[in-house]
């Protein structure tokens, strides 16, 4: 909410709060821009008699429909009977048409900025929601001190536009009140009325005959994509919407005048709330049916006459997997990368990429093996994307990087309540967000050993338990897994779960190293070359045969990760079309030279590892920061490394 302080501050100043949001920064700056006066903010711009008749007339079309539509919303829902918000339908080009007030309403000082006849655009009154909403074509909520004339500080509208069967804007419902009464519903049910019109609009358009009966009322509620109930004080069915009523499998024909607890087979929780008196919002149930456990997120509206007597009540009802669905797809719980974006051809890449589209056409774990950097995301987004389950979200956590003590209630959720700090209404974990796609659990060979347990029983049941929970939750999640680690050594010396090993490693698919892949070195070069230069819009550079021989000779242990970073890096320091090996960092030069004795010796990956690091480590004078920089790690994973050659050797160069 934006505050007083945030724009006296932006008047001062023309500082911005970062809690504004951008599209009111947008219109403040406008409105600034044309030095639009911000004590004032009256429309000067009114058209009576003649001309107000024949804007009128112009606007015939939407008149017809939309008066009669929100007088009759105004006088059946008592919530507006007896509310200090009144109606107002504008035209297109920002003029009032026509302004329908309460027929019990208090407070209605706002109404005079909203007079028939007056004009309200940005240029005029500045930032208000009809003004946003005829420049955006957006529904928007405008309240307090977001509006940038200061006599709209104390009123809040809420205003959505009309469109018709051309897609062009005919006008802009709105509701308008004091500040404090602003509530996200009111959005909603703008929102609802504004589609109403326009679609009545738009078969009216289309010659479609309109019965006189037809309930106002009950378009609105129609058009809603949540299902939604009405009851009498008896619990009597009065209304269900046709979303509501598909959601429940419900026969809304047959559902009329019928008790609610006869038309499902579980307790109705609205019952509770009606026999209270007492609603709630956006509260999670788990419903127990015959058809399965229904999860919904619901709120109960109490309705009450004059007297404060419960005359029935309104239940709003979504099912909990439409509101994850929508949490992904804002947070971008999606694979974006295909078969089609891995370049290289590899005879181990290949084999690959042929057990990976293996493992696209089933369900099996798939457990994806190869250093850091080596493409191990990429493998399981295509994996994700070539399968049945593409439509479906791709989670995507890596379990290193949790907290221990949070891995648990990340995976599986909580309850409100659960621990200290818990959020109040508790939180889904991540295998409830990937419920019908897909969940890639990176360096899963860092999970703690009392997690793997837990992770084990997911995989067996498909079912999981939240932390402070009673109950199971049933989910149809398809498990990828990566590792940088040698499992079967974790397995042997007692870091990882023989069975979890197991039940994950069905289907294996293995990474080769950058450096096994000679051949694709100087595709991997041109291919990043050409795409970072193309996105930083400069003219394409390329290397010269020294530098390509001397990143083909060189280990890269930092694989492709290492690859895209260096090249990146040299297209910003080089300022020429040809990149000579000037530009290369430090210690790839420095490969360049005959390599150490030790390098053709018999050993093992981890000892090769080792050596390597130790070499680049002497190289460096021992200094910690520019051996990790050398060999492009993070420092506290170079402690690590070097602890595994001798525990001693920090001690002993401290």
């Amino acid at each position: 909410m934006v505050s007083e302080q945030d724009w006296n501050t932006f008047m001062e100043t023309g500082e911005v709060s970062p809690t504004i949001p951008p599209i009111v920064v947008q219109s403040w700056n406008y409105c600034r821009s044309i030095k639009l006066n911000p004590l004032k903010g009256y429309s000067q711009e009114v058209v009576t008699g003649k001309a107000f008749e024949e804007i009128m007339s112009h606007n015939s079309e939407l008149l017809k429909i939309a008066i009669p539509f929100v007088q009759r919303l105004f006088m059946e829902m008592k919530d507006f009977k007896n509310s200090s918000f009144i109606g107002v339908l504008s035209d297109k080009d920002g003029y009032i048409l026509k302004t329908i007030l309460p027929a019990h309403g208090t407070d209605l000082s706002h109404s005079l900025y909203y007079s028939e006849g007056l004009r309200q655009t940005e240029e005029l009154i500045g930032t208000s929601a009809i003004s946003l909403v005829q420049k955006t074509l957006k529904p928007l909520q405008v309240a307090g001190f977001e509006h940038y004339c200061k006599i709209h500080h104390n009123t809040s509208c809420s205003a959505a536009p009309i469109i018709d069967a051309s897609g062009e804007l005919v006008g802009v419902f709105s509701l308008a009140g004091p500040k404090d009464k602003v509530n996200s519903h009111t959005l909603g049910m703008v929102i609802a009325t504004a589609s109403a019109i326009s679609n009545l609009m738009k078969a009216d358009q289309a010659n479609s005959t309109l019965s006189e009966k037809t309930n106002m009322y009950m378009t609105i509620l129609d058009s809603m994509n949540d299902g939604l109930i009405m009851l009498n004080a008896k619990g009597i069915v009065q209304y269900i919407n046709p979303f509501g009523a598909k959601t429940l499998h419900i026969d809304r024909r047959k559902a009329i005048n019928r008790p609610i607890d006869s038309l499902v087979d579980f307790d109705p929780i609205i019952m509770h709330a009606l026999r209270s008196g007492v609603g709630y919002t956006d509260r999670e149930f788990f419903i127990e049916t015959k058809r399965g456990t229904l999860d919904f997120v619901k709120t109960a509206i109490i309705l009450k006459d004059d007297d404060g007597m419960t005359t029935g009540a309104i239940d709003i009802f979504r099912e909990i997997k439409r509101v994850k669905d929508l949490i992904n797809k804002i947070t971008g719980a999606t694979a974006k990368f295909t078969f089609d974006d891995i370049l290289g051809n590899d005879s181990a890449l290949l084999e690959a990429i042929r057990m990976a589209k293996i493992a696209a056409n089933g369900n099996a774990n798939v457990l994806i093996q190869g250093e850091s950097g080596t493409g191990k995301e990429l493998i399981a987004q295509s994996i994700h994307q070539a399968s049945a389950r593409h439509d479906g979200p791709f989670i995507a956590i890596n379990c290193g990087a949790i907290p221990r003590n949070l891995v648990e209630s990340e995976l599986f959720g909580y309850e409100g309540g659960a621990f200290t700090g818990a959020k109040s209404n508790g939180q889904a974990g991540k295998f409830e967000l990937a419920h019908g796609g897909t969940i890639f659990l990176d360096e899963i060979g860092d999970m703690p050993l009392e997690i793997q347990v837990q992770l084990l029983r997911v995989l067996q049941e498909q079912r999981i338990m939240r932390i402070g929970g009673t109950r199971y939750i049933d989910i149809d999640v398809r498990v990828l897994a990566a590792t940088n680690k040698d499992l079967a050594e974790g397995v042997a010396n007692g870091n990882f779960r023989a069975d979890l090993y197991y039940r994950l490693n069905v289907l294996p698919i293995t990474l080769p190293p950058l450096r096994e892949r000679h051949s694709d070195i100087v595709l991997l070069i041109n291919m990043l070359l050409e795409n970072k230069c193309q996105r930083l819009d400069i003219q394409r550079k390329h290397f010269d045969q020294e530098s390509f021989d001397i990143m083909q000779k060189y280990t890269w242990p930092g694989n492709i990760r290492e690859l895209e970073n260096v090249v990146e890096r040299m297209i910003y320091t080089c300022p020429h079309e040809v990149i000579t090996k000037d530009f290369l960092p430090a210690n790839m030069k420095k490969q360049d030279t005959p390599p150490p004795s030790w390098l053709g010796d018999n050993m093992t990956l981890k000892e090769f590892e080792h050596r390597y690091i130790m070499q680049v480590y002497e190289q460096c004078d021992k200094n910690i920061s520019q051996t990790a920089k050398s060999l492009n790690i993070g420092r506290n994973t170079l402690y690590s490394k070097l602890k595994e050659v001798d525990e001693n050797i920090l001690v002993e160069n401290n």
